[in-house]
């Protein structure tokens, strides 16, 4: 477990922010990596405690699979078999793996591999977060600073060992920390037409699924392109 080094946090948002990591496991193939998860309209002030057991109680390596934690936290019907309700920023990160393997990329198609594939444990997508600490958005007060080396260290190790096909970062506040992190960590990197090559995988800065104005055309773009040059995967 990261310490973190902000007294006022109480111990559910510091275990969160120093062992949460996201969905799914370190070996998929394709990575999705955010700013932080979000926290839906029907949970209360009592949200970090319930997270934190939901995590406690389906995490291994710090990541849960998907379905099983949100069948802990009240409100979430991601994962529901009949007709689930798209994620707001799951739903643009799924058009995208659709359109980079060729598979269907309708709204009904997208539910379907949100409630049987999305961030699961044995499945081939890693959602993780940048920081473990869940709010409504950006602009709500968190510590996010404390935490952000070690856990860009955590990642970036997991996914130096693991060398996914690709991965994608989203969210713009993103994009400065782990330029920063290479750069003062020494790892090689090029940046070419929008993606960044490491030496074991390709990274393609997005923007933030639920900002104002996103539209289906850019998330199927970015996968065609990762398409055009990465090896074929096999549709599922």
């Amino acid at each position: 477990m990261i310490s973190g080094q902000n007294p006022r946090m109480t111990e559910a948002a510091r275990e969160l922010a120093s062992s949460c990591y996201g969905y799914g496991c370190w070996n998929a193939r394709y990575w999705f990596i955010g700013p932080e998860q979000g926290l839906s309209r029907h949970e209360n002030g009592a949200e970090l405690e319930v997270r934190l057991n939901a995590f406690r109680k389906t995490a291994i390596d710090g990541l849960s699979d998907s379905k099983a934690f949100h069948e802990l936290v009240p409100g979430s019907d991601w994962h529901t078999t009949e007709r689930p309700t798209l994620q707001p920023t799951w739903r643009y990160l799924i058009l995208l793996l659709a359109a980079f393997k060729g598979a269907g990329e309708d709204a009904d198609s997208r539910r379907l591999y949100q409630a049987k594939h999305w961030g699961r444990s044995d499945g081939e997508t890693c959602l993780i977060e940048l920081s473990g600490i869940p709010a409504r958005s950006l602009r709500t007060e968190v510590d996010r600073e404390s935490f952000r080396p070690a856990r860009m260290r955590f990642i970036h190790e997991k996914m130096e060992r693991w060398k996914p096909a690709f991965v994608v970062i989203y969210g713009k506040s993103q994009w400065q920390h782990w330029r920063a992190f290479w750069k003062t960590n020494d790892v090689p990197f090029q940046e070419d037409d929008g993606l960044v090559k490491l030496g074991f995988t390709t990274i393609v800065f997005a923007n933030q699924p639920t900002a104002f104005g996103s539209r289906n055309e850019y998330w199927q773009n970015l996968g065609r392109k990762l398409r055009a040059i990465l090896p074929q995967p096999a549709i599922r």
